[in-house]
């Protein structure tokens, strides 16, 4: 079995004709099963069928397998249930995964990432979709999973789709609002299905899928837009975000001693995000490990930036370059930093010459909770 799609709906229709053909399964309560038709969409056409067709379109056939996610009382899927559907495709031997749901909850992050890099050390392929409001998607993000979206411009080709390596937001492939056959493609979930099916192929035939993904891409990649990062800054509320200032940011000593922080950060279900000197890029030191360099592109300032990178990244606790600041930043609770003697009453004295990075995580949890 050489190809799986998760997806979140089905509908009776699609079930039926194609009951002969794929394989459907369903999970639910963290079990997998044979599909249930009482789970099937009875009216209206389903977003896993619209996927299908797109798979369809791109790989001129149909996927070996369909996994279907349980809607809860929510209205939303189990993020355990996720991770069952993914962890079986591994004991089944796939190859590919398309995977046209995520999340945007960091908590949901670490638990994902372990079973996105355990199949991605076996060499399985996971095409996984962007959130279609552009915030930090899991798993798409991750630097071992391909993000999919679709493109914003209208310049690509039909059918043609671009690979770029580290970009901003972890989302690697950008694919055209148009597939060879004429068919819209109108959501980042049906952009995944079929770019999914279009490198099925290489999947088909073991070959190399990255390989076979740099080969036949083109040179559209997706920019962040001016006007959407200035939108997204002058309608972002930056206050309920921690955010520590931290003299010499850069320097080996220091910015070792924050990733260590990060890693407790990590371990108690926080994301904590360190913005580098404009100089240096943005290094995101989470799971997607992505360096950019926009501030060029964007034309805006460190602060700006920074509060983009929390309507994008939806940080916990964010690190900052001191010296990288304007004195009239207007973020909240700014002066919490290292090494600044004259700071005011409220400020973190974080000591990193004195403390060790637990003592320093547990001093920032117990004076933001406190």
């Amino acid at each position: 079995m050489n190809v799986a799609m998760i997806d979140v709906d089905i509908t009776i229709e699609t079930y039926s004709s194609l009951l002969n053909t794929v394989k459907f399964y369903q999970v639910s309560d963290g079990s997998i099963g044979a599909l249930n038709t009482e789970s099937c969409t009875y009216d209206g056409i389903s977003h896993g069928s619209l996927c299908m067709t797109l798979f369809a379109a791109g790989a001129k056939k149909l996927p070996d397998c369909f996994i279907l996610l349980k809607k809860y009382e929510s209205g939303k899927c189990n993020v355990d249930d996720l991770i069952t559907a993914m962890e079986w495709c591994e004991k089944a031997g796939v190859r590919l995964i398309s995977l046209s749901a995520g999340t945007s909850q960091y908590c949901d992050a670490f638990s994902l990432y372990q079973v996105v890099n355990r199949l991605h050390k076996q060499g399985i392929t996971l095409t996984a979709s962007a959130s279609n409001n552009r915030n930090l998607t899991y798993p798409a993000c991750f630097y071992n999973c391909l993000g999919v979206c679709v493109d914003n411009t209208g310049d690509m080709d039909p059918a043609s789709f671009s690979y770029q390596e580290h970009p901003y937001d972890g989302i690697e492939v950008v694919i055209s609002a148009v597939t060879a056959e004429g068919m819209a493609i109108n959501s980042n979930s049906e952009a995944t299905a079929y770019f999914a099916g279009v490198i099925s192929t290489a999947a088909d035939n073991k070959s190399n899928i990255l390989k076979y993904i740099k080969e036949f891409s083109k040179s559209y990649p997706q920019r962040l837009s001016y006007d959407y990062a200035i939108n997204a800054i002058k309608n972002e509320h930056t206050d309920d975000v921690p955010i520590i200032a931290v003299k010499h940011i850069a320097k080996p000593h220091i910015s070792n001693f924050i990733s260590l922080m990060q890693v407790r950060f990590h371990e108690s279900e926080y994301y904590a995000l360190t913005i580098n000197p404009p100089e240096t890029g943005l290094t995101i030191e989470n799971f997607s490990r992505y360096v950019h360099t926009p501030f060029n592109e964007l034309n805006c300032s460190y602060e700006e930036y920074a509060q983009l990178v929390i309507k994008l990244c939806r940080p916990s606790i964010l690190f900052l370059d001191y010296d990288s600041l304007d004195n009239d930043s207007g973020f909240n609770g700014l002066l919490y930093t290292n090494t600044m003697p004259d700071a005011k009453e409220s400020a973190l004295q974080l000591c990193m010459d004195i403390l060790t990075p637990k003592e320093a995580f547990e001093m920032i949890i117990n004076h933001f909770n406190g």
